[in-house]
Parts: C-alpha cells; structure tokens; sequence
C-alpha cells in the first residue's frame, strides 16, 4: 500500500505545477481540463474506487476546486475541476448500477444503510430549498450556485455502490431444495452443509477484503494528500516570508485566482497562508492525537510499532503547525474546543485505571506531549521564517496574541452580518425563505470597498460566514433541526462504537488465514482502531465548532467529511461485521 502513497503525493505535486502552468496558458488549462476529467472517468468505469480516490485527493488539496477550470463565456462561467470529476464519478456510477443488476437492487443497498432515513430526510429538506428559492423568485443564479454545494452529498451513492459490489460479486447460490437442508442427520447433507459452509467463508473473506481493500487505499491517498498540503503551506510560507520578488506576483495570482487560499501579510516578514482545504488538517490532528498519544502498552518495544507511531507523530505536528500558519480564529477555536473534549474524555473516561497516582501520570504525559507537538510546530514555523537570517520583526507568540484579540476587516464584516441576516430569518423561521435567498450588510472588506458606490461597502449576498444561520435563512429552523441530526446519529454511531469496542473472529480455516496474512490487508489491534475512532469523533466536533464562525458544513469540504465517516460507520451487511481497520 506505500506504492499507492508515493504514487499519489508524486502526482499530486505534478498536477500542482501543472495547474500553474494552466493558469498562465488558457488553452492549456482547457486541455488539462478535459484529459484529468477522461482519465477520471476511463479509471472509475475500471474500478469505482479509483474515482473516489481521486476526489478525496482533489477535496483534500483544491480548496474551492479550481486549480483546472473550464471556460466559457469568455470567462462569465467556469465550471471547476472538482465538478468536472464529481460528473466523470457519477456517470461512471450509473453505468456501474446498470452492470451490477440496476437501480432496483441498488434501491435494496439504499435501505440497508445506517443513516438512510435521515439522508431522505435531508435530501427533501434541500428539494425543498430549491423549490421554494424558485417560487418565491429568488435570482436563480444565486439559486444553484447556493444549492450546487449540496449536490456533493451525491457521492454517497458510489461509496454505497462499492459496498454494494462486495456483497452481491460472489454471493453463494441457495440450494436448490431447502428442506434439505434440515435433516442433519444425513452423512451426505452434512458433507453438502460443510462445503456450502467452506464456500461461504471463502466468500464472505472475499467480500470483506473488497470493503476494507478500499479504505486501506483510501487512507494511503489520504495521507499523500495530507502531507502535499502541509509541504505546500509552508513552501507558500517560505516564498512570502523571505520575499521572493521573482515569484511573488504570479504565485500569488494564482492563488487567488484558482481560489487555493489567501494570503495576508500580518508583519514586515511573516505572513498568513489560508487554505481552505486547511481544514483537513485540522480534522487529521485530532484523529491522530490518540493514535499517536495512546501507546499502551507503556513498555511495547516492538521496533515497527515505534516506526509507525513515530510517523503519526510527524504528521501530527505538520498538521498542526498548518492550522497555527492559517492563522484562522475559527480553526483556533476549533482546535481549542477539540482539545477540551479530549482531556475531559481522559479525565472522566479515558483513564480507567483504579491507581490514581498512575492515572494522574499518564495524563500528566499526554498534557507534556501536547506541549512538546505545540514547541516543535512553533520551531518548524520560525525557522521557515527566520532562515537565512533577514531583518527582523515581531515575534511569533506576539502576532497570534495580536490575531486571538484584534477585530480586523473580516471579523467586522462577520458582526456587521448579524443583524441583518437576523431580520431575513424571521420572515420565514420554520421552512426557510429558500437557496438564493440575500441579505444586505456593511461589509469592511476593502476588496468589497473598491466595488461598491463611493465605497460605502453596503454588500447584498447569498453567502454568509455565519453557517449555521445561513442555514435557518435557506431552509429554516426544521431544516437545521435534519441536518443537525443526520450529525447527531452518526456521532451516536461513533459513541457507541467506542463504548463497546470488540473485534470479532473470522473463524476461517489455516488456509484463509494464510491467505489474509500474504495479502495487504491486515487487522490493526483493538486498541489502534477504538481510537481512531475516537479521533474520528474529536473531528467532528471541531468541525461542527468551527462551523459556527466559517461555512464548512454546507460546503463540499465538509460534506466529504459527513459521507465518509457515515459510509465507514454504516452496519450493512458488510461494514457490520469487517475488521475496521485503519
């Protein structure tokens, strides 16, 4: 599975020069365009999973998905490359229905997931917001592109699909005379039962293998994906801070007109590198903060599991010094809200250990070892910064004291909301007043200011930061209520998980269990995957915080965090009894 995380991360630093190239030649960036949507499509229609793969990664390093765009109009539409592989996947799905026996067996797949109910739910609540958007004479440019983000809840569907593909690819045939099959009495019935038995095992190893295959390849691009992100956060902290002339102006461009991020200078040689897609960052942190801090038992010496937790421990702390570079108070907060989750869970949970001294110990370490992450995240950053030696400026601890308390053009512009979105949402509190819907406000953004009339910065939107009542004005208080407990049932889910944590035999014979020891696949311990589990809950939470202040949940880069984690929890036929492995 390494081969699948270099071949990624090669890649992915190829499209990104690449996409470099395309921004400085149009007819370039149509062609790659045009040939990374084929490629996506020929790759899904061979395995589906490879379509999913290659969203993940552009979710994880694209930001707003255009580093490739199409153009047309002469520039008044473009259509990103992440909906240019979002339509190669769906197409590439249907065919895949249509192959594996139709949307009416596939319909069967639907009702077997976990979350279905809510999911329909959700997905009337949002025909509704655009339904109602239309009626009530919404712009209806406005319109789509405020329910376009949604539409990437429709990746559930080939996530489910590959599922669907394990279960029913070698499914065994039923006997042809039932009754037969009661009389065990029979030597020869008893012979037919043990073979049908032996088949079925054999199967169902096949099938389970299909599902977790998938997601021992998911997390490698992942991690690839993850890894580019941090080397780009502080490649692009680098060239700023040092002030590289001969790149500056066009890489800075770029960034800005692919949407990749945005870029402030916050002081004379540091400044603030914001990625949206920084946010997965954020969410990888707290999945890896128990993997890598829990390390029971204490005294374990074998040299691969060292070798292994040494890596989580590397990315831990390139995860974290990316949210400190963003320079984000809504990635801080949620960062700060996941952390006290975490220790709370140690303090009232964690710790089951009767030896207080012990406990305290323990705790004590893992408080040090946060510490030790926070230290390292700050040298990385200065010594980014700082060599070779250039005129000096403020210090780093000073300009995020100055960032935690300053209310600069953004956090005014996000104040300045307030109001007004209030006095929208109370003319249809319950249903919404639908997608499109617009509010008008002061904004003191100075790129708003050079647009408006004599720059009186008077602002009328659809898109607003302060997601969760975006949300209240698009589809009401009943809508928030479904969407909020589609989250509330897939954290239950993860709860539960936790709480009551087993891994249950397979019960092959030796040769299975040779076969499952020369494959790739592998069964992490019981305690690696209950916490990652937990992490996995941690980074809800901290998404669900840092939705207050930033919209995440009602984008796709918090959307493929929802699907993901519901597909992964799901007890269908065959997630309920798979391994759960990393």
């Amino acid at each position: 599975m390494n081969n699948h995380f270099r071949a990624a991360l090669i890649f992915l630093i190829f499209l990104e020069l690449l996409s470099i190239f395309a921004w400085g030649l149009p007819v370039f960036n149509t062609v790659a365009f045009l040939v990374i949507v084929f490629l996506t499509f020929v790759l899904a229609l061979k395995k589906l999973r490879y379509g999913i793969y290659i969203a993940a990664a552009e979710l994880i390093v694209g930001s707003y998905g255009y580093l490739f765009s199409l153009n047309f109009g002469m520039g008044n539409t473009l259509i990103s490359i992440r909906m240019g592989i979002f339509a190669a996947v769906m197409f590439s799905w249907v065919v895949n229905v249509l192959k594996h026996g139709g949307f009416r067996d596939y319909w069967c797949e639907l009702n077997a997931f976990e979350f279905f109910r809510y999911y329909l739910y959700l997905a009337a609540v949002l025909a509704w917001g655009f339904i109602w958007g239309i009626i009530r004479g919404n712009d209806f440019g406005n319109v789509f592109l405020d329910f376009n983000n949604w539409l990437f809840f429709l990746y559930l569907l080939p996530l489910l699909s590959i599922k669907k593909q394990a279960d029913g690819s070698n499914r065994r045939p039923e006997p042809e005379n039932l009754e037969t099959c009661s009389f065990v009495d029979d030597p020869n019935v008893m012979v037919q039962s043990a073979r049908l038995n032996q088949r079925e095992n054999k199967q169902e190893l096949s099938r389970r293998l299909i599902v977790d295959d998938f997601w021992h390849g998911f997390v490698q691009i992942v991690l690839a994906a993850l890894c580019w992100l941090i080397i780009k956060t502080f490649i692009l902290l680098y060239i700023f801070s040092h002030q590289f002339i001969w790149a500056l102006p066009e890489v800075y461009q770029w960034i800005r007109d692919t949407r990749v991020g945005e870029i402030t200078m916050i002081s004379n040689n540091f400044y603030r590198i914001f990625l949206q897609s920084q946010i997965y960052a954020l969410l990888a942190f707290f999945i890896l903060l128990p993997i890598s801090n829990f390390q029971f038992p204490i005294s374990n010496k074998n040299s691969k599991f060292k070798i292994q937790n040494s890596k989580f421990l590397f990315l831990l702390i390139g995860c974290l010094s990316a949210v400190i570079i963003s320079f984000s108070r809504s990635f801080w907060l949620g960062l700060i809200g996941g952390l006290c989750v975490y220790f709370l869970y140690l303090i009232f949970y964690g710790l089951r250990i009767t030896d207080y001294g012990l406990r305290i110990k323990i705790l004590i370490g893992q408080v040090f070892k946060l510490f030790g992450a926070v230290a390292i995240s700050f040298s990385i950053i200065f010594l980014i910064v700082n060599l070779p030696p250039k005129i000096a400026g403020k210090n780093l601890s000073s300009l995020i004291s100055k960032r935690t308390t300053e209310i600069e053009a953004a956090g005014s512009s996000r104040l300045n909301m307030l109001k007004p979105l209030g006095l929208a949402i109370i003319k249809h509190p319950l249903i919404g007043s639908g997608f499109g819907a617009t509010a008008t406000y002061q904004s003191a953004d100075p790129r708003i200011l050079t647009t408006t009339a004599v720059a009186s910065g008077e602002y009328t939107t659809y898109a607003f930061e302060w997601a969760y009542l975006d949300l209240l004005l698009k589809i009401g208080l009943v809508g928030l209520a479904i969407y909020l407990l589609l989250i509330y049932k897939v954290l239950q889910a993860l709860g539960k998980q936790i709480k009551n944590f087993e891994i249950k035999s397979l019960n092959f014979d030796s040769s299975f269990k040779l076969e499952v020891q020369n494959s790739d696949f592998k069964i992490e311990s019981k305690f690696r995957i209950h916490t990652f589990k937990f992490g996995l809950m941690l980074a809800f939470i901290s998404l669900l915080i840092v939705n207050i202040f930033t919209p995440y949940l009602n984008h796709p880069l918090g959307i493929g965090a929802v699907i993901l984690v519901s597909a992964f929890l799901d007890k269908g036929p065959i997630n309920g009894n798979r391994s759960n492995s990393l």
